[in-house]
């Protein structure tokens, strides 16, 4: 199964809340930078990609419950990891509450705050929606 860019917005937003991850400040124009995986109206899972400057900030990984455990999750960051790289990206962020452990083993090492870019330190998520307790972690990215 290959990740499909583009998902209906009601199929994100519902995934993501079912999720309990953060859904107030997805618009319409962002779901642009989203992939599912399994069926279009109701996906597997989900993961979303915004574009800061050379950096990336990881949006927003999901997968129902009851497909957990069968690689979506992995399968969904190597489809976004590759984008960001055939964009010219040189690193991937990200914020979480409840798996850094998994992150640890994609690559991704935590990071302090105040070193992250402005640029993503802008951003909703990164200064609004998570919490200031969330984990920054930070994926460095070769050149496609």
């Amino acid at each position: 199964m290959q990740a499909q860019p583009h998902p209906p917005l009601a199929a994100v937003l519902t995934l993501l809340q079912a999720c309990d991850l953060p859904t107030r400040d997805i618009q319409p124009d962002q779901r642009q930078g989203f992939w599912s995986l399994g069926p279009t109206e109701q996906p597997d899972g989900i993961i979303g990609l915004e574009v800061h400057g050379g950096q990336g900030l990881l949006r927003s990984l999901a997968v129902r419950p009851e497909c957990r455990s069968q690689g979506l999750a992995r399968q969904l960051l190597a489809t976004v990891t590759a984008q960001a790289q055939t964009l010219g990206l040189t690193d991937l962020y990200l914020l979480t509450t409840t798996a850094p452990d998994y992150f640890a083993r994609q690559g991704f090492t935590p990071v302090a705050r105040e070193t992250v870019p402005q640029t993503i330190r802008q951003c909703s998520e990164f200064a609004a929606l998570c919490p200031q307790s969330a984990i920054v972690m930070r994926l460095a990215l070769e050149s496609a």
